[in-house]
């Protein structure tokens, strides 16, 4: 799959980090201490939840790692190419979607890890994806999600990290930066591939805006969306920074499940 994206890019292809360059969302981002420490946040915060939902479930290994957990996992993507990827971790639990999907009071827990709320664009769809959400929930469920702190991002910032796959170095440099937009900030990503074997190299880049929250605006959209606050908190990273987002959770009201 690797190879085929090194062969498209060296013919001119262009970059969509939702779509083209999925495969290396998988490669860069779906190591074993991010997908416990993700998957310990929603076990922590609904031991005895029997379904649970992820929205914007990417690669799938999050879902698969659940699944070990929960009698149901369900996982949905907006992305072709994600959702694909996601039925190869998880198996037949993903489709194509948003959590618009998911049915009313259906779930004990939904999951929008990775900052996954700050990809929603305008801002009233983001708003209804967290409402969405909040309807999926039986009384008592849980919402589990991450977003960006802009008081870190509008500081802007680089960072680099390479691994190897398939035959592949693979290289992204990221340089986030504020953008015109109110509490939008621009992700610009460069991702250099190289073929192991000969030494070919090719690289693209694509930028990507994300939305980011103080903790107060954080908690009124979750207060607006019918939700009751539990807990908000900086995430700690796994490569140590430990103001980059949010985690939190909120409660839908009534008996839990």
């Amino acid at each position: 799959m690797i190879e085929d994206l090194f062969d498209a890019l060296a013919n001119g292809a262009s970059g969509d980090v939702y779509g083209t360059l999925a495969p290396l969302y998988r490669a860069l981002y779906a190591d074993r201490g991010r997908i416990d420490g993700q998957a310990g946040m929603v076990e922590r915060a609904v031991p005895d939840a029997a379904a649970v939902a992820e929205v914007g479930c990417g690669s799938g290994d999050l879902c698969a790692r659940l699944r070990t957990t929960y009698d149901r996992v369900l996982g949905v993507d907006p992305s072709a190419e994600m959702a694909r990827l996601s039925r190869q971790a998880a198996g037949g639990v993903v489709c194509r979607g948003s959590a618009a999907a998911l049915a009313p009071e259906s779930v004990d827990a939904v999951v929008m890890l990775g900052t996954v709320l700050g990809h929603v664009h305008p801002a009233d769809a983001a708003r209804d994806t967290l409402e969405a959400a909040a309807t999926a929930l039986r009384p008592g469920g849980r919402v589990i999600l991450s977003v960006h702190d802009i008081d870190h991002v509008t500081r802007g910032g680089r960072r680099e990290r390479t691994t190897t796959a398939s035959g592949h170095r693979i290289t992204q440099r990221d340089r986030w930066r504020p953008s015109d937009a109110p509490d939008v900030f621009e992700w610009d990503v460069t991702y250099e591939l190289t073929r192991l074997s000969t030494g070919e190299s090719v690289e693209t880049v694509t930028s990507v805006p994300i939305r980011a929250f103080s903790a107060s605006t954080l908690r009124r959209w979750i207060e607006d969306a019918g939700l009751r606050v539990v807990e908000i908190r900086h995430r700690q990273y796994i490569d140590g920074e430990a103001d980059r987002a949010f985690v939190a959770i909120a409660e839908r009201s009534g008996e839990p499940w």
